[in-house]
């Protein structure tokens, strides 16, 4: 990997001190569209992000749907010695159209790749869709990321199937930061709706974990410190990584071990299991058995949802069903849902009713808890 120096950047995450991108975006002008792209570094390598602006086009969704539609179209980057730049694996990437009024669309786009060899000083983009053939030549200079020096080493635990790895460590007059990943190990062969894969570190989904639920660090002087602030999440394709933040740790530890007590999977979305609303009923998914409760909530200018609740029948197990992210009613759709996780309680799942007389729910997409702990060595010292 050409990047081996890192920063811890407030807000953003471990990032490398010195890669390559783009100072400033890069704007060409074609008829009416606009093309706007930039290379922006991160974590592993890079992204390049770009929008095309001005394309004749209708998008096919509803209007009262304003998230972008996915299209089918390619791409590819090459540096200025033809050497093709590869992408990597994210969670989510791809083309997208966006309505941008009658007879009016948006290109947007993201590319992850991996970084660039050191000595490229230009990318060739070149893609194709609704916008049509472009290539666009994307100049790159040295971008010097400005945060407190980091310390890479590497710190692992397996243990019922799930890796959590500690790779990189700051440390502030006030705080210590740690960068964590949790994935499973060995990864999921399936692909898509079947997929497997962790959901956060921690009992959470992605980031940010409840009072009782934070992530511990212990150092050889005694002490224990709860995580602190918020997280800083950066999405890897099958893995959850985040900076997380600890008070600063007393002079004089020179070692420490950061804890997990317990880890969600989500389990894909084979399975389907349909109850009538509402409904009180015992159900079994990814092997795990609980109570579901269905009810219908009123809604106030609207025609209400139906709200699912999972209570497991053993909360003292070593996997137990926490909730089902996959919610569906006929003739509606996933547009408006919403997870509430309070301390204490399972997350609830209520998804909008167009009717408010949808006779059944279907449930996909079991969340299920592990229990560890995980634990991962930490040099405190300098050195």
């Amino acid at each position: 990997m050409p990047y081996q120096d890192l920063v811890f950047v407030p807000e953003v995450g471990f990032m490398p001190a010195r890669a390559l991108g783009t100072s400033d975006n890069t704007i060409v002008l074609r008829g009416d569209m606009i093309f706007t792209g930039a290379v922006v570094p991160d974590r592993d390598g890079i992204r390049v992000i770009f929008t095309v602006n001005g394309i004749a086009a209708d998008v096919p969704v509803p209007a009262e749907n304003a998230c972008p539609l996915p299209i089918k179209a390619t791409a590819r980057v090459t540096d200025d010695r033809g050497r093709e730049v590869p992408s990597r694996a994210r969670w989510i990437t791809g083309p997208m159209l966006r309505n941008a009024g009658p007879g009016e669309a948006t290109l947007q786009w993201t590319l992850v790749l991996e970084a660039p060899e050191p000595e490229a000083r230009e990318l060739a983009l070149s893609f194709d869709g609704p916008a049509g053939d472009w290539n666009v030549r994307l100049p790159l200079d040295v971008i010097v990321a400005s945060g407190t020096p980091a310390r890479t080493f590497e710190s692992l635990d397996t243990r019922e199937g799930i890796t959590l790895a500690a790779r990189a460590l700051a440390k502030t007059p006030d705080r210590t930061v740690v960068e964590l990943e949790a994935y499973l190990d060995p990864p999921s062969n399936e692909t898509g709706p079947a997929r497997r894969y962790v959901t956060g570190l921690g009992p959470c989904m992605h980031s940010g974990r409840l009072c009782g639920d934070q992530i511990v660090l212990r150092h050889d002087l005694g002490g224990r410190e709860l995580e602190k602030g918020r997280p800083c999440p950066e999405p890897t394709g099958g893995k959850q990584r985040e900076a997380v933040g600890f008070a600063a740790v007393p002079e004089g530890a020179r070692s420490g071990t950061v804890e997990i007590e317990a880890m969600w999977v989500q389990e894909g979305h084979v399975e389907k299991i349909t109850l009538p609303i509402p409904a009180e009923a015992d159900i079994t998914a990814a092997g795990c058995e609980a109570h579901a409760v269905v009810t219908r909530q009123p809604g106030l200018y609207t025609n209400g949802s139906v709200k699912v609740e999972i209570f497991p029948k053993d909360n003292g197990a070593q996997r137990r069903l926490v909730f089902l992210q996959g919610v569906d009613v006929a003739g509606g759709s996933r547009l408006g849902m919403q997870v509430s996780h309070c301390v204490g309680k399972s997350p609830e799942v209520s998804v909008p009713d167009p009717t408010g007389r949808t006779p059944e729910v279907t449930l996909t997409g079991p969340v299920v808890e592990i229990r560890g702990p995980w634990k991962v060595q930490i040099p405190l010292g300098e050195g």
